[in-house]
């Protein structure tokens, strides 16, 4: 699937992983602990008449910023079409707009990309028995590793999930969380203000993964590891690599002893980072002059509501300051390189 001659791969597509859907497979077992947890597990609307988990204490965010007025964050999604159950405002570009099947019907998720133009697509021994067993299905194209409180990317215990996915041809991806743990970082620090939550700790989680990518050496120690970032923008990225440089000087007794500079690991080809709709043209030209075409990929954010569905390959088509080359590098070829064992890639 593509539009007037590209292919189009959606490097930050999502579903809503409804509880409805979810307990029809949990075991006895899981029942009960999830009824006995002592951790807060929450449920909120979503579209449809279905719901999704939140876990732990959500209550952030509810001052409104310039003054001491505590403010109450929307728990139910509006009668409008559009509302998608969160408590922010659309993005969307339709009609069409995103329909309430998608979490739960696959086949309304690929009408969907079709009108898109987007191609379809716990402990750690545990979780290594998890991946050999799913890694021989033809499904499984990433490894999106969710670590406990207190675990940072770069720990060396986490060496046998990469060694896997090297193992088995998978992508390992980085996404942050807001409204649930794990929690971005520095949400504590952001004074009770859900615009500051927002703003700052999705790019907070973007730039002190990117850090730590670089700066364990990971890349070195796994030279067959690829690894994506998504949902945390783009705007930051050369600016924030280049201070990497400067800092992996300063503090070269911290880090691992790396074979390049921070922001060469960037360039690729290891490395890859999905872009955000809103940060425009000139953003996205400007992170390719100043790193080269390797590491940007489209990225929707679908079906959540800052997704830009069903215009956002339009755009991209539209912008006239980038080439036809790098936009095919953007919207295929660098999602290509990451999710290798996609299908058509």
């Amino acid at each position: 699937m593509g539009k007037h001659g590209f292919k189009v791969l959606d490097a930050d597509t999502h579903v809503y992983e409804p509880c409805e859907v979810l307990e029809k497979y949990l075991s006895t077992r899981w029942k009960e602990a999830l009824a006995g947890s002592t951790t807060p597990i929450a449920r909120t609307a979503l579209r449809g008449g279905m719901h999704t988990y939140i876990v732990g204490d959500p209550k952030s965010g509810q001052r409104r910023l310039g003054s001491r007025e505590k403010v109450t964050r929307p728990t139910a999604p509006s009668a409008d079409k559009r509302a998608s159950g969160t408590p922010w405002g659309v993005q969307w570009k339709g009609p069409p707009w995103p329909t309430e099947r998608v979490n739960v019907d696959s086949h309304a998720r690929v009408a969907d990309m079709d009108i898109e133009g987007v191609a379809s697509g716990r402990d750690i021994d545990g979780t290594v028995k998890e991946i050999e067993r799913c890694a021989k299905e033809a499904w499984p194209v990433a490894l999106f590793p969710i670590t406990p409180v207190g675990m940072p990317i770069d720990d060396p215990g986490l060496d046998p999930l990469w060694a896997r996915a090297v193992e088995y041809d998978l992508a390992v991806l980085v996404h942050p969380f807001n409204l649930s743990n794990p929690r971005s970082p520095g949400l504590a620090d952001l004074w009770d203000n859900v615009f500051l939550e927002r703003a700052a700790g999705g790019v907070w989680a973007g730039m002190r993964a990117v850090a730590a990518i670089t700066g364990s050496g990971m890349l070195d120690r796994f030279p067959a590891m690829r690894v994506g970032v998504v949902e945390t923008g783009h705007g930051w990225l050369a600016s924030w690599a280049f201070h990497l440089d400067e800092v992996a000087e300063m503090t070269e007794y911290a880090i691992a002893h790396l074979s390049r500079k921070p922001s060469d690991y960037v360039r690729g080809p290891q490395f890859f980072q999905s872009i955000e709709m809103h940060e425009g043209e000139g953003t996205v030209r400007s992170i390719i002059e100043l790193l080269g075409p390797d590491t940007l990929m489209f990225g929707t954010d679908y079906p959540h509501t800052e997704c830009w569905f069903p215009k956002s390959v339009e755009t991209i088509l539209g912008w006239s300051t980038i080439s036809d080359e790098a936009k095919r590098k953007l919207l295929w070829d660098n999602g290509a390189s990451l999710y290798r064992r996609c299908q058509g890639a």
